[in-house]
């Protein structure tokens, strides 16, 4: 090769480079594509990592829609730093809790000084995720190593050091080392000229990435830090709430110890005998609806769908076609609750009442740090079958912004926490503050019943002799409402063609006539 020769310390520094800009990202997106895999893939709604741009899409979801990761482009131009943030700083492979996610580099590193690496990359404690964790950030200080490096030469001694720990990365996370071993014995001759501009442009451009990776880490630290002084300056008015936010701050780093001690007594815990299903008889005088109560249920019986939700105007009948859906999946051996939350208005009330069914007051955890909440969900953690709990009239729980976070925390929690838990929610109005952040939603608007199943609610309450010919006058008059045509033939059985004439050719209107002593 024509040009300078290059002492031995630039090779190594070459070599690094190579297993730095070559194999290192190879690495992380073989294991980036594992864990979504064996976490992620497994969840209704999604698929195995193809590369695709909708499981890319899906990725973005995750991630709340905004995201560094360059979901736009395909994996295999990710460069390191964003391969980093798709794995150990991502919240898709984080621990969801009530108040925020903890991410992998939250749950394991946080806190941690390396000096300048890890000693070790396996968990203390065999846990694999910490272990994951430690492996990948191993890699990435060794990325920020080699950039800040200020000339480019590398020992014999650090080369080899250089070279084990990334061996030690790759081993922890079962992806071979051969590259590695092959980089290792390169000599001279095979770094041209071309190859050698080639890895210091690289390396350029990973100090530039590395720079901005930690510019912004600077920049939420001092961003934090900033909130954290305008909400002293802003409690530190009174003793009160200083002592507040003293207790909101114990509270917030007792919350993951707490969530640990759920899951544990979860995993210990053996399965609980689940009650018997729960569901009203069908309400008497139900007709028509069957090709609604077909698509929900084929709908809740797909293992795509986690909440399905019933929505409509008042005396549409959404109560009625609920218990007619239930009774269907518990005909079939499914195990359904029902339970109606008419005037319930707290999200305490709300798990009370759940906790009342499907956990037994000797079961209780009395500590006092463990909410209903807390148990609710460790009871539905512990339930090994899939049950199917209809949510019936919630609107009193949806009344303000505030409460609708609330239910959203409460529904996102179990259903991410909570295989086997399926809900059907019946409200007014469609619940858009869901169906925009969930996966798994479903929904159906009820709508007036159809003219031939009009007519058939109409004879249940008035004589075949009388209703046969009236029906239709019935009907539109009371739009197709099923609690509209109720009320109207209780009122009118005992004189229906003389209701009708009244209507039909007298002055009077429709609730005068209703009125009316003489024909009611």
């Amino acid at each position: 090769m024509a040009g300078k020769l290059f002492s031995k310390e630039e090779l190594n520094y070459f070599k690094c480079s190579s297993i730095v800009l070559d194999e290192v990202p190879k690495m992380l997106r073989q294991t980036f594509a594992t864990m979504w895999d064996s976490k992620i893939a497994t969840l209704p709604g999604y698929r195995v990592w193809d590369d695709s741009t909708t499981v890319r899409n899906l990725l973005l979801t995750r991630e709340g829609g905004k995201s560094d990761i360059s979901t736009s482009k395909s994996i295999n131009d990710w460069d390191c730093t964003a391969l980093f943030k798709a794995t150990i700083y991502s919240n898709t492979f984080g621990l969801v809790t009530y108040k925020s996610t903890k991410t992998l580099y939250h749950q394991y590193l946080k806190g941690r000084k390396p000096s300048p690496f890890h000693s070790s990359v396996i968990s203390p404690t065999g846990n694999p995720d910490e272990t994951v964790t430690l492996a990948i950030d191993q890699l990435r200080l060794l990325r920020n190593t080699l950039c800040h490096i200020p000339k480019p030469t590398i020992s014999k001694v650090d080369i080899n050091y250089y070279i084990q720990l990334a061996k030690d990365a790759f081993t922890a996370t079962g992806v071979s080392v051969v590259g590695i071993d092959d980089i290792g014995c390169l000599k001279e001759e095979d770094f041209p000229t071309a190859i050698v501009n080639e890895l210091i442009d690289g390396m350029k451009t990973e100090l530039q990435e590395t720079n901005k990776f930690l510019q912004q880490e600077v920049m939420e630290k001092i961003s934090g830090f900033e909130n954290a002084q305008e909400e002293v300056m802003e409690k530190i008015s009174g003793f009160e709430n200083a002592q507040a936010t003293f207790l909101h701050d114990i509270n917030g780093k007792l919350e993951g110890v707490k969530m640990d001690i759920i899951d544990q007594a979860s995993k210990n815990a053996n399965f609980q005998t689940i009650p018997d299903s729960c569901v009203p008889p069908l309400i008497p005088d139900f007709v028509g609806r069957n090709e609604e109560c077909e698509a929900v249920g084929k709908s809740m019986m797909s293992q795509s769908t986690r909440l399905f939700s019933i929505w409509g105007s008042p005396g549409f009948g959404k109560t009625s076609m609920a218990i007619a859906t239930g009774n269907q999946l518990k005909n079939q051996g499914e195990s359904v609750y029902y339970f109606s939350f008419r005037g319930v208005s707290t999200m305490k009330e709300f798990t009370s009442k759940l906790l009342g069914l499907f956990i037994r007051s000797t079961e209780l955890n009395h500590n006092v740090n463990i909410t209903p909440a807390d148990e609710l969900l460790r009871a539905f953690r512990s339930i090994n079958i899939r049950v199917f709990v209809i949510l019936d009239n919630i609107d009193d729980l949806l009344t303000s912004s505030d409460k609708k976070e609330a239910v959203l925390n409460f529904t996102t929690d179990v259903l991410h926490r909570c295989p086997n838990v399926c809900f059907l929610t019946i409200t007014r109005e469609f619940l858009e503050f869901i169906y925009s952040r969930l996966q798994g939603f479903d929904s159906l608007r009820l709508k007036p019943l159809d003219a031939q199943s009009s007519e058939t609610l109409i004879l249940k309450f008035l004589p075949l002799s009388t209703a046969v010919d009236i029906q239709s006058q019935i009907s539109k008059m009371c739009g197709h409402v099923p609690l509209a045509i109720r009320l109207l033939c209780t009122l009118i059985k005992d004189c229906p063609r003389e209701f009708l004439d009244e209507i039909n050719h007298g002055s009077e209107g429709l609730l005068d006539v209703i009125d009316d002593p003489f024909c009611v």
